[in-house]
């Protein structure tokens, strides 16, 4: 495969950059060839292109260094150079967070290899020089309108492990940065897995976090703001799971949805190093006065293969009416029955490869690798099945 050609603007603005990198410096962030490194952007609304470099020291005992450069006349000038907050550039992007049509600059950087807290910095570009807005310590952010007044609110979370974890909202008007609130959740984390935001109902946006918690626990945090306040709308201890499980929009409605894993129906007794789980996702809902998920509204289940080779979805009409038959086996034969009746639904068999061809006229073949073949037959609905099996 060959890299993709650079067209001719784009290449000279990479000879322009590469003509102004100063010595013993290399442009940021690494790993990205050729004008990815590079974003442009009208940053202060006057109908011309901008562009925001930053270099880092090859010996890594200096802070970057941060360039504008605009095209004027089919050539890139510099308008600007400022000092970066940190050695290493680890995120750039560029938002109309107040919407005023100039986007300001979101820069993460990394202060050093010995601390895992980063820095967020949001600049403005005037068109002549660069003012810093804010610096804030970070571990993840998320850009969003979370109170509904059309600008957009910086929201970081940022946790040391073991010791805190912060969730701050900032709102940029008048050429500052002014903090609405801050939360503190829970500490003991190890990681973040997931952190996203949008609708969280049909008329409100929120935070979700998906975090990794103790040995092998995981849940789901999810953050309103009401009143320009700061809301943890979930009970952390009532929504642990003892696998991480990613939020998400799951059936592409445009609104997030999170997970809860249980055991199926019948199973609650039995001990086995793998249980089988069926995990759930529900939406939030604001009539919900308790902080579980299972009192929320549910939207849709699935068998999550505890390896992670394939998802049954179920499909709507079956969610919370379906179970594992008892004779079910992990790893070998899995069949799928109504609660109510015990009819069949679906059976999904892992085969050997040597005895594939034997099953095929029967079986459908879900997936294979070198030693197996998963496979699945149904008399409930072949075509919804092939939908929700994947």
């Amino acid at each position: 495969m060959k890299p993709p050609q650079l067209t001719s603007p784009q290449q000279n603005l990479r000879s322009v950059i590469d003509a102004l990198t100063p010595p013993d410096t290399r442009l940021q962030p690494r790993g990205l060839n050729g004008i990815q490194s590079i974003q442009t952007k009208d940053l202060d609304g006057n109908g011309k292109l901008d562009a925001v470099v930053f270099f880092e020291s090859t010996q890594g005992d200096t802070y970057t260094q941060g360039m504008v450069l605009e095209e004027i006349n089919d050539t890139w000038v510099v308008k600007s150079r400022f000092e970066g907050d940190g050695r290493n550039l680890l995120s750039l992007e560029y938002r109309d967070l107040n919407q005023d049509g100039k986007n300001e600059i979101l820069a993460g950087f990394r202060t050093s290899d010995l601390n895992d807290q980063n820095t967020l910095a949001v600049y403005a570009y005037t068109g002549q020089k660069v003012n810093k807005l804010l610096l804030a310590p970070y571990s993840k952010y998320v850009v969003e309108d979370l109170n509904g007044d059309h600008l957009l609110e910086l929201t970081t979370i940022a946790f040391k492990r073991n010791e805190y974890n912060l969730v701050t909202c900032y709102q940029v008007q008048d050429g500052q940065a002014a903090e609405l609130d801050t939360l503190q959740l829970g500490a003991g984390l190890n990681n973040y897995l997931n952190v996203m935001s949008g609708m969280v109902t049909p008329n409100q946006k929120g935070i979700i976090l998906d975090a990794s918690y103790l040995t092998h626990s995981a849940y789901s945090t999810l953050i309103m703001m009401r009143d320009n306040k700061l809301v943890n709308v979930l009970d952390q201890d009532d929504n642990l799971n003892d696998l991480p499980i990613r939020s998400g929009d799951v059936n592409d409605d445009n609104i997030l949805e999170m997970g809860r894993l249980k055991i199926p129906s019948g199973w609650e007794k039995v001990i086995l190093d793998k249980p089988p789980r069926f995990l759930d996702y529900y939406q939030w809902e604001e009539k919900v006065t308790s902080g579980d998920l299972k009192d929320m509204k549910f939207i849709k289940e699935q068998y999550m293969d505890p390896d992670g080779r394939f998802v049954f979805n179920f499909p709507d009409d079956l969610k919370g009416k379906v179970t594992l038959d008892q004779s079910s086996v992990m790893d070998q034969y899995l069949k799928f029955i109504k609660i109510e009746n015990q009819e069949l639904v679906a059976e999904i068999k892992f085969v050997p490869l040597s005895q594939w061809e034997k099953l095929k006229p029967d079986w459908s073949m879900l997936m294979r690798d070198n030693d197996q073949v998963i496979a699945y037959k149904t008399s409930f609905n072949n075509e919804i099945m092939k939908k929700n099996l994947r």
